[in-house]
């Protein structure tokens, strides 16, 4: 069938090309809500005796907000440890302090990290510890980026 005026397929096509386009919920839960939002990321120590986990929300080049989590996963008398680790756009690292959690409790920290030469990405790290100083297990998270770099 003809177009009835001028322009008609062209109009036509052009609504074509700007329909929306609806993806599965599987696909869009993929995407972050906020670009500089990052969904958890965890680790559990190879003995199985501690875990770490952080949520990042990145919102500028030089902070990032947390929450990190530490758990003791057996009361076997060792302590759960956590530290976050920033890395700048020169390639050096920042080591935070560690967090620690005794005998089979769990911990949580709402904190933020702000650094004058920026961060780039921001990893967890998590250790089971014996009363003796002896570290168990150690693990890392996969890295959070920064989406304003």
């Amino acid at each position: 069938m003809a177009p009835r005026f001028p322009g008609a397929a062209a109009v036509a096509l052009c609504a074509a090309l700007t329909a929306p386009v609806w993806l599965p919920a599987s696909a869009a839960s993929a995407a972050p809500a906020h670009p500089g939002h990052h969904p958890p990321q965890t680790c559990t120590t190879p003995d199985g005796g501690a875990q770490g986990s952080f949520r990042a929300e990145f919102t500028t080049a030089r902070r990032v907000e947390l929450d990190i989590h530490a758990k003791d996963l057996k009361a076997d008398r060792r302590t759960a440890q956590v530290r976050l680790v920033t890395v700048s756009p020169d390639g050096s690292r920042h080591y935070y302090r560690w967090h620690a959690v005794p005998n089979g409790k769990h911990g949580v920290w709402k904190t933020f990290a702000l650094n004058r030469k920026g961060i780039v990405s921001a990893h967890l790290q998590t250790q089971n510890v014996g009363r003796d100083g002896l570290v168990w297990g150690t693990c890392v998270t996969k890295k959070a980026l920064n989406p304003h770099w």
